[in-house]
């Protein structure tokens, strides 16, 4: 109160509510803007997910605002409350994607956003509300949502030229159809290329394929990262993933866990120079920081060396340093790959732990060779200093750019400092 703020907002989770982290704070009014299945894991099922946001309503007795196009409002509107305002978007006399007239507590209003998406446009029916609760008269409200040029982080053009590209953080199934939907109604995209990852490693695991599915059926490329994974093997959530991208439409799925790296796969195949020749480096490292804003570890890097090829491989944990250890001879390798997804299993027991990186890494690149295929991801079953079970993932290969013959024992180094692990590896060209 003494540096003269007047308003608070907060967004209030089903996982705080659970918490009961909302009991010490006294609000004066409660948004509800829809309801979707999240988290459902962490609560048992979708009723007790929704039972949680409930308690939220229970224990805010002021000041309701409704959503009442959702499926859920009714539920929500059974609880007492001093005021409550309903918000609707109604379709019936839309003038354009962005111009629809709606309705808040029997008021029809005309809004011209410059935020794209129905998302937004419910969002800014929601902001209304809250404003109009607080007695703050609605010409104002309106003029104020409709001054919004865009949201850092949603539906957010950050380039516009010589290709659309765009970021949104949707994390629910429902969140990015309605993502590739808008993109699809707004720009007649003639290719949908879409870089992401399943969020939150640990939790649910039930919308990894779902969200797979659904990029599978809108975009042409998709492109898989690392996002978030805690304590879960990065390579098992993009698993997840691709088993819901089979039998759709997409055309390519590449894995690059690297996110910088993977953004830089997605501005170079837009911009159809994905082969990097030298005349395009310029502009491609141009889009590319403008796009990119994302800070992560490296998964590996190229070191020089006179005459054979030497890369430092990254990881959190030993298996991260093997799976990484495994995408950088793979890409250093230079490959067209094929639309043919391909798994295959191996085994290995070595005399020592560097022993037996360079065996799993020799293995992969002999099945390679002999069955012209790719491996940029494995999932292991077992793991210890000189035992390996897993699973090779990856793809029939058109052709190989680079010839890596052996992966070798000289000058192989693996040290592990304050729980980063490294691993430097020579490769025989």
């Amino acid at each position: 109160m003494t540096a003269g703020c007047r308003y608070a907002v907060l967004e209030v989770s089903s996982e705080g509510i659970k918490q009961h982290r909302h009991e010490f704070i006294d609000f004066s009014a409660a948004v509800f803007t829809n309801l979707t299945p999240e988290h459902i894991e962490a609560h048992g099922g979708f009723e007790k997910y929704r039972a949680a946001k409930a308690k939220f309503f229970a224990a805010t007795k002021n000041i309701h605002i409704i959503n009442i196009d959702d499926k859920n409002a009714e539920y929500f509107l059974k609880f007492p409350a001093n005021a409550k305002y309903g918000y609707s978007n109604d379709r019936g006399q839309s003038s354009d994607s962005r111009g629809l007239s709606s309705v808040i507590k029997g008021e029809k209003l005309n809004l011209k956003l410059s935020l794209m998406g129905d998302f937004n446009i419910y969002n800014a029916l929601a902001a209304i509300a809250v404003g109009l609760s607080q007695d703050i008269p609605l010409e104002i409200c309106q003029k104020a949502v409709e001054k919004i040029k865009n949201v850092p982080g949603r539906m957010e053009i950050v380039l516009k030229e010589p290709f659309k590209a765009v970021v949104d953080y949707a994390v629910t199934p429902d969140a990015l159809e309605g993502l590739y939907k808008t993109l699809k109604k707004e720009f007649s995209p003639s290719a949908l290329i879409c870089v992401f990852g399943a969020c939150g490693g640990g939790r649910d695991k039930w919308k990894r394929p779902e969200l797979g599915k659904i990029a599978g059926n809108y975009c042409n490329k998709i492109i898989l990262t690392n996002e978030d994974p805690y304590d879960e093997e990065p390579i098992q959530i993009i698993q997840d993933i691709e088993r819901g991208v089979i039998n759709t439409q997409a055309q390519n799925l590449y894995t690059i866990l690297d996110r910088r790296e993977n953004i830089g796969k997605g501005v170079g195949t837009a911009n159809g120079f994905s082969s990097r020749p030298k005349n395009s480096l310029g502009r491609q490292k141009n889009y590319y920081r403008r796009i990119s804003k994302i800070k992560t570890m490296k998964s590996y890097e190229a070191l020089p060396h006179r005459a054979d090829l030497k890369i430092k491989v990254h990881g959190r944990n030993k298996k991260e340093l093997f799976s990484n250890a495994l995408l950088g001879m793979a890409e250093s390798m230079k490959t067209e790959s094929g639309d043919k997804a391909i798994r295959r299993n191996i085994k290995i027991k070595s005399i020592d732990f560097n022993a037996l990186l360079v065996d799993f890494l020799s293995e992969a690149l002999y099945l390679s060779q002999v069955n012209k295929e790719i491996y940029f991801q494995v999932n292991f079953s077992e793991f210890s200093d000189t035992e390996i079970k897993a699973e090779l993932a990856g793809r029939k290969v058109k052709f190989f750019g680079e010839d890596i013959k052996a992966v070798t024992h000289h000058g192989l180094t693996i040290k592990e400092k304050n729980g980063h692990w490294e691993a430097e590896i020579l490769f025989d060209i």
